[in-house]
């Protein structure tokens, strides 16, 4: 057993995350960077529907959704309450789809998880097992199959990735221009570590604009979890949520502003009680 708590991995149980809480008289603020990591394989690999998902003028969407509208066990479900051809959907037709179809999208949200970090069919299949989902090995290869065929450029960015990484010795540059070192082992996720650590980074550069602002501005805020990820929470007293709403949000506006990057980072300020507030739907 663990001695220390993971955050990364604390189970989605309300009783249990609704121990976690601010200080009487004090909300939570937080604000959580809008599928980031796609955001930057998206505006690095290039791919094309990568772009049609995320990229400057997309529409609402869900990449899960887009990714279970094509697995052929689930694409006439999906499609009944998903068109991923559909240009005009706003973000509550999203939210509706969401809600119709839970667990097609969580079967999407698993799969694509594996895959990223480079699963292979039968540990895809060992996967969903671990996760009470009977899957066959034929299904798992179907998924592998639909991943690749429609992601194909970032396969192709991973190549790159890997060929930088044999010139360098075991390096690549990330996209803030960070040298990050990768062990041959875990070179199967060359992408998924290209993509969290240049994310985490963007998440430094928010930070320090949101540290800015809340000195500038006098806002008593008070670091509960400000460096989770891709995402940040802060303790507030009552009396001073709207201000720290308005920290993160114009911190947001600055970041980007500073970037300037392809597609604009999304994210939008919110308060809760407890962190179940935060992680539950």
């Amino acid at each position: 057993m663990s001695r220390k708590i993971s955050l990364h991995q604390m189970p989605k149980d309300r009783e249990f995350l609704e121990c976690f809480g601010p200080a009487p008289r004090h909300r939570l603020v937080q604000l959580d960077f809008s599928s980031i990591e796609d955001v930057v394989l998206a505006e690095f690999g290039r791919d094309p529907n990568m772009w049609k998902l995320y990229g400057p003028n997309a529409a609402p969407n869900c990449g899960y959704l887009f990714f279970a509208s094509h697995i052929p066990s689930m694409a006439d479900k999906v499609r009944e309450h998903y068109d991923p051809d559909n240009d005009s959907r706003t973000q509550d037709d999203v939210d509706r789809a969401k809600k119709a179809l839970k667990f097609e999208r969580g079967v999407a949200k698993t799969g694509k998880l594996g895959l990223n970090y480079g699963a292979y069919p039968r540990k895809l299949q060992q996967t969903y097992e671990n996760r009470g989902i009977e899957l066959s090995l034929d299904e798992a290869q179907s998924i592998w199959d639909t991943f690749h065929r429609l992601f194909e450029g970032n396969d192709a960015f991973g190549e790159r990735l890997k060929e930088e990484w044999r010139n360098t010795g075991g390096a690549f540059i990330n996209g803030r221009g960070r040298i990050m070192c990768c062990h041959h082992s875990k070179l199967k996720d060359v992408v998924n570590r290209f993509c969290q650590g240049t994310a985490h980074d963007l998440l430094l550069i928010y930070l320090w604009h949101c540290d800015r602002l809340r000195i500038e501005r006098g806002v008593h805020m008070i670091p509960w979890i400000p460096d989770f990820h891709d995402e940040t929470i802060w303790e507030v007293p009552d009396s001073e949520v709207d201000a720290a709403v308005d920290v993160l949000n114009d911190a947001l506006v600055a970041t980007n502003d500073e970037l300037k990057p392809a597609i604009p980072i999304k994210g939008s300020a919110i308060v809760a009680d407890t962190l179940a507030d935060i992680k539950l739907d």
